[in-house]
């Protein structure tokens, strides 16, 4: 599952880049905005400008009109830009220029042309009916308005021309109004108005079109940074919805098998489970475990590993089916839901077919590969309607079958759950039996076939519980591994039995040899030697006496250091013996180079002489190949005369079973020793 902060803090992001991403397209709009204003004051400005007679202002045809520049004008009013308000003032001075230079060309015309046809004793009433007044007026509102806004008309309008035309309308104002100038000076005089009005016009313009060019300038870099933000903004949205893929595929998909995770099981499941109880449907889940996928990644490495867990997983799904779900459950397990199924006995054997069909050995580069499966198999409505209870009932069911080692696909039963609930009580009670050393060695002897002597014992724990009374390894070692306690015991189990045998020799004058099983969790601790050979001087007892038990999967664990550790323990005198040995044929090759003393043959070996010629069992063979190595042999587990007459024939150097003597406590050991030594070498006559 991806870490909530992850979460958080692309959240954040997204809402962060939302706000940014607004932003810059309000800018954007805004600059734009700005852009075309000014685009288009420029080009009014620039048609107007064009139209006019650049000898007389606004004058001839196709002059700029008055519309135009209400036009303009109107334009800079309707949703003004705040780069171009100011530009307004200037549009207004124009439009009052436009006024009083039509007044002026209109009185210079009516002056040029109909004052000669007028009766001189009309001329006064004709002066006086032209309206001097809307002149002066028009002049008057052009002066205030430059006033208004003088600090800016200053830096832009030549204050010469203002001088000029307030010079030029004095003079024209007092002639119409004395009315005997002659008609050459006024027109005079209007013509001078009329070129101050142009120069003052021409001024305004010039500023217009200026300001216009610097604010579509600066509306175009600011379009183009915004742009390039806004570019920005949606690659970092494309990347959050990539990233925010990124994050449910893993989320809910494993990431090397690239099946369905736990989580997105659960939620499938819970779905599923709703809609098949309403139906009255039948639904199954099936965990499956590759039990030696550690093996095979510490011989192969983690890449092959992971391409045959890959391998495996595509395996699966081909064989459930279309209707299933397959999903990866962990680092090396699957779960397979199922649902619409007809019984109860309908899971078990698609679960058995997928198990068998995986199984067979696959190769990954050059590399055969067999894949050892356990199963659990939990269904509803039997045992659960949830995800969570039917995930917990197939956990179980394969819990107990990877920890039997016999049935690999067990079903939840209410006998596992119980079998379950005892596990773990034993786990409990184990914990508190070596806090309270409720532990016993029992020994049992091995009877030498030359001599009919007993030198030597092996030491095996025994559990007194006070309630169940005396437990034998075989129902609490596999908890103890499981659990992480058997180092404590086997560390508590080997100082015990170099204690007691010490003080068997100092009794009893007795050169017993005792040897001690070793846990391949304990034989790998990196203090282990020096472990061992604390015990046998806190002791005092011979390190020749001390015969340490192995077996071969543990030697086989890293040959390397594991030959290294038995050199040091044999050069100091303790005994190396290969328990179980014949049970894995990986060590064969390892023989020669082990530093062991004994092969201790294993019971299954042993019991078969019953059933099989003893001169071709495996068990002549490994006599044989051990006296050719110069090793000693030990026969477990014979129990029959039979197998006693056939170990003895094939000269095996030590008998170790019940036929003897069972494992007995330590303060019988003696008694039973004397009653074997008594015997002497007549059970070979018994049994010749």
């Amino acid at each position: 599952m991806v870490d909530a902060t992850k979460r958080r803090v692309l959240a954040i992001g997204l809402i962060a880049g939302s706000l940014i991403l607004w932003l810059a397209g309000s800018f954007w709009l805004d600059a734009w905005t700005q852009y075309r204003q000014a685009q288009q004051i420029q080009s009014l400005i620039v048609d107007s400008d064009r139209k006019a007679d650049r000898a007389q202002l606004f004058s001839g045809p196709g002059s700029v009109t008055n519309a135009e520049l209400v036009k303009l004008r109107a334009q800079l009013y309707e949703r003004p830009h705040p780069a171009l308000t100011r530009l307004i003032r200037f549009v207004t001075l124009k439009q009052q220029v436009f006024e009083l230079d039509s007044s002026s060309a209109q009185l210079s015309h009516a002056i040029s042309t109909a004052w000669p046809s007028i009766s001189p004793t009309l001329i006064p009433d004709y002066k006086h009916a032209i309206n001097a007044t809307r002149l002066q007026n028009a002049h008057s509102e052009l002066l205030h308005h430059i006033a208004f806004h003088h600090q800016q008309f200053d830096e832009q309008v030549d204050a010469n021309h203002q001088r000029r035309l307030s010079s030029a309308m004095d003079n024209v104002s007092r002639a119409l109004l004395d009315g005997n100038q002659p008609t050459a000076a006024i027109l005079v005089d209007l013509a001078s108005t009329r070129a101050a009005l142009a120069d003052i016009d021409s001024d305004a313009t010039q500023f217009i079109l200026d300001s216009a060019k610097a604010a579509q300038a600066h509306g175009l870099r600011r379009l183009l940074i915004d742009t390039v933000l806004i570019a920005i903004c949606l690659w970092i949205g494309v990347m959050s919805q990539r990233l925010l893929a990124h994050i449910h595929h893993e989320a809910h998909y494993d990431r090397l098998t690239g099946l369905p995770n736990r989580f997105s099981l659960e939620k499938v499941m819970d779905t599923l489970l709703t809609s098949s109880s309403q139906r009255s449907q039948r639904s199954a889940l099936i965990l499956i475990d590759i039990t030696n996928y550690d093996q095979t990644v510490d011989t192969v490495g983690k890449a092959i590993g992971d391409r045959h867990l890959v391998s495996l997983g595509t395996q699966m799904v081909q064989q459930a089916g279309a209707q299933a779900q397959v999903a990866s459950f962990g680092a090396n397990r699957f779960a397979i839901l199922l649902e619409g199924l007809r019984d109860a006995n309908s899971a078990d054997s698609i679960t058995r077919s997928i198990v068998e069909t995986c199984e067979i050995s696959h190769e990954i580069d050059g590399v055969t590969l067999h894949a050892r499966l356990s199963a659990g198999i939990s269904q509803s409505p039997d045992h659960g309607v949830t995800s969570a209870e039917l995930i917990q009932k197939s956990e179980l069911a394969l819990a107990l079958a990877a920890s039997t080692g016999k049935d690999r696909i067990l079903s939840f039963s209410n006998q596992l759950s119980e079998q379950q609930k005892a596990r773990i009580q034993l786990e409990l009670d184990l914990q508190i039996a070596l806090a309270e050393q409720q532990f016993t060695l029992h020994y049992q002897p091995k009877v030498c076939t030359r001599t009919g002597l007993v030198k030597s014992v092996e030491a095996l724990v025994r559990w007194e519980h006070p309630d169940r009374g005396l437990i034998s390894p075989f129902l609490f070692v596999s908890v103890a591994e499981e659990c992480g306690l058997i180092g404590d015991i086997g560390a508590w189990v080997l100082n015990e039995a170099i204690r007691q045998t010490a003080s068997w020799r100092e009794t009893d004058t007795s050169e017993l040899r005792v040897a001690v099983n070793v846990s391949a969790y304990q034989f790998m601790q990196d203090d282990f030697v020096e472990d061992v050979f604390a015990a046998v001087q806190r002791h005092g007892l011979p390190a020749t006496s001390l015969e340490l038990e192995i077996t071969e999967s543990v030697a086989m664990a890293d040959i390397s250091s594991v030959i290294a550790a038995l050199q040091q323990l044999r050069s100091g005198g303790i005994r190396i013996a290969i328990d179980d040995f014949g049970t894995d044929y990986s060590s064969l090759k390892y023989l020669d180079d082990l530093p062991v003393n004994v092969l201790k043959i294993d019971k299954s070996f042993v019991t078969r002489l019953d059933e099989v010629d003893y001169q071709r069992s495996l068990v002549n063979t490994i006599v044989q190949m051990a006296q050719s190595l110069g090793l000693e042999t030990v026969a477990e587990g014979v129990e029959t005369e039979s197998q006693l007459l056939a170990i003895h024939r094939l000269g095996c150097d030590y008998i170790q079973g019940y036929y003897f003597a069972k494992p007995v406590p330590a303060h019988k050991l003696m008694q039973t020793i004397e009653s074997i030594e008594k015997l002497g070498l007549s059970w070979q006559n018994r049994v010749a």
